[in-house]
């Protein structure tokens, strides 16, 4: 399926999940490349596949000019699915893993010492 990708933004990572031929048309109009709808090497999945890496590079290019939080706001608000990928250093102070106490200290047998189970 293309596009369900990872992607660099300005400031860290986001993942699009635009892997559909509906989802995909509402990507390109939000990444300004209406075009890329009936674009032949587009059009389809199997178009998409045949021509990822173009593809993937052309997005690419264009998200790396925004901040994550940017373009999650601009694709959430048109429904194209995606999130920020977060590295631990985000994660453990996420107020979501805070409100539900994700991370749970547990005793290390070589120290003694309590220290979180994911290791941050």
């Amino acid at each position: 399926m293309v596009i369900f990708e990872g992607f660099e933004t300005a400031d860290g990572q986001v993942i699009v999940a635009a892997a559909n031929d509906r989802l995909f048309a509402k990507l390109c109009h939000e990444l300004g490349h209406p075009e890329w709808i009936n674009d032949a090497r587009y059009q389809t999945n199997a178009a998409r596949i045949a021509n990822k890496a173009t593809l993937i590079g052309a997005v690419a290019d264009i998200l790396r000019q925004k901040t994550c939080a940017e373009w999650v706001e601009r694709l959430e608000k048109v429904g194209v699915p995606c999130a920020p990928i977060n590295d631990m250093s985000v994660m453990k102070d996420h107020p979501q893993t805070k409100a539900l106490d994700i991370l749970q200290p547990v005793p290390r047998a070589r120290s003694g010492v309590d220290q979180p189970a994911v290791g941050v």
